[in-house]
């Protein structure tokens, strides 16, 4: 058994232990009632098979009629792919930070959709992509207008003149850095005092207009940290409550300890979970690490405490954690179909240290591969409703229990297909054990630190009690789990 991480650290804002976050795609969530600047526009039809281009109309408007069924849910915050003007659906290519996209409702359903989530309580962090614009970003087209006459040339890293943001072919060079090479997505020069000058006012700006934080795009593609940190204190500034996290598919403490993340998306902690719960999905199979199933509970158990050894205390609570996304395949797609595998997965993390993460359409078990299909709202008969009755009750036992939020953690249990762990807050301390196999296991009660002579001192919030088989002994049936509420151990 190891420590997995501490109780508390100032810098965390208050609110961000306390969150369910719901993780929205805006053109693909819901269309509003109200008439947009969509209504006359030539749209896809809703529910049209996703694709790299295309809009099917979703917008802000939508969001906030919805928030009912999202209150009913038990999230309590949203974080939204980007909603700032864009020629992509995905709103990556960004021409206009100051401005939401008229296709999503503009402004005006952007403050809408502000007032109807603070009257119930609900934050909204925003997705910040400050590494790349698109071609239409007005400093990048004054380039394309004005060659190196431009006043704004030092705003990106051009290598030659006259730029190429159209190429005809793919390799033909187009004399100016992007992200990932892509002419459509120009990189910013960070290094420029007035490019980050701008970008701090677009941070402060949209936190003064009401947001409760940022997800920051990419970090990774810039690595400057002294950026960062300048980043998050002027959100702090503005909003000494934001919370500020940040994209990176990988391990990068400097991220939290210099550049002032409060946390990351946690992408590793979603591979040891899928990997762990999905053992012999074919779709978990293709990643280079050979791990056998046997030694995938370890796996998981090293994820957490490589993460709490490496990361400023307590950050952990901080990161991001979630199991899909807009830029992954579906978890219950990558889990073969297999519905109690994702709720174990997802059960799971609502126990661990973090910002519990769901993606729009898990709740309903949406089971294609793509994430960027469209909400059928209009197809109730395709909507699983017991996995939707499952998160709502896992999103009720996170929040109805401090120690899920806030408690310390440590690994009591790891190896085959048992996973056990224990959450300690003051003299509250919560036990859940996992079973993944297909079979009834047995974990007897003193490895998990409890007293197997008083086991009518415990008291189950998951499960059966029927599973302790005797007084020394919890069963648990194939694919199942218990969280049990025992007096504190002696670990």
């Amino acid at each position: 058994m190891s420590k997995i991480n501490s109780p508390r650290n100032s810098g965390i804002p208050a609110w961000v232990p306390e969150s369910i976050f719901y993780h929205i795609f805006p053109d693909r969530f819901a269309r509003g009632r109200q008439v947009s600047a969509s209504s006359h526009l030539r749209l896809q039809p809703w529910g049209s098979s996703p694709q790299a281009g295309g809009f099917q109309g979703g917008d802000l408007w939508g969001i906030a009629d919805r928030l009912g069924f999202l209150e009913d849910l038990g999230v309590n915050a949203l974080y939204l792919n980007p909603i700032f003007a864009s020629p992509a659906n995905h709103r990556y290519h960004t021409t206009d930070y100051f401005a939401v996209d008229p296709l999503l409702g503009g402004n005006e359903a952007f403050a809408h959709l502000i007032a109807q989530c603070r009257r119930r309580g609900i934050r909204v962090v925003l997705d910040g992509v400050f590494n790349h614009c698109g071609r239409g970003f007005w400093p990048f087209h004054h380039l394309l207008e004005n060659g190196a006459d431009s006043p704004y040339r030092d705003w990106f890293h051009v290598s030659k003149w006259p730029l190429n943001p159209y190429p005809l072919h793919r390799d033909s060079p187009h004399h100016y850095r992007s992200w990932w090479n892509l002419p459509a997505l120009p990189q910013l020069n960070i290094a420029n005092p007035d490019v980050r000058a701008y970008l701090m006012r677009v941070v402060r700006h949209w936190i003064e207009a009401g947001i409760d934080g940022w997800r920051l795009d990419a970090i990774d593609q810039i690595p400057d940290l002294d950026f960062w940190a300048e980043l998050r204190e002027t959100a702090s500034r503005a909003n000494p409550e934001a919370y500020i996290f940040g994209e990176i598919w990988h391990h990068a403490p400097d991220y939290l300890s210099l550049g002032g993340m409060h946390g990351l998306t946690n992408y590793p902690l979603r591979e040891a979970v899928l990997r762990f719960f999905g053992f012999g999905c074919p779709a978990m199979e293709h990643s280079p690490a050979k791990v056998s199933g046997r030694g995938r509970a370890a796996r998981l158990a090293k994820c957490l405490e490589w993460q709490a050894a490496n990361y400023p205390l307590p950050h952990t609570r901080a990161m991001f954690n979630m199991l899909e996304s807009h830029d992954t395949a579906r978890a219950l797609w990558s889990l073969d179909g297999d519905a109690a595998a994702l709720k174990l997965s997802l059960l799971l993390l609502m126990c661990l240290p973090g910002v519990p993460g769901i993606y729009a359409g898990s709740e309903i078990g949406i089971r294609e591969r793509s994430s960027r299909s469209a909400y059928p709202w209009e197809t109730p008969e395709s909507r699983d409703e017991d996995m939707l009755d499952f998160h709502r009750r896992i999103c009720r036992l996170r929040r109805e229990n401090p120690v899920l939020q806030l408690g310390e953690c440590a690994v009591l249990y790891a190896r085959g297909d048992l996973f056990a762990l224990e959450r300690n807050l003051g003299e509250q301390r919560l036990v859940a054990v996992f079973n993944r196999g297909k079979e009834s296991r047995s974990l007897g009660l003193p490895r998990m630190g409890i007293n197997s002579a008083a086991p009518d001192a415990l008291q189950f919030l998951w499960g059966k009690e029927g599973w302790l088989k005797n007084r020394g002994t919890l069963a648990l049936p194939g694919q199942s789990a218990v969280i049990i509420s025992a007096p504190p151990g002696d670990c």
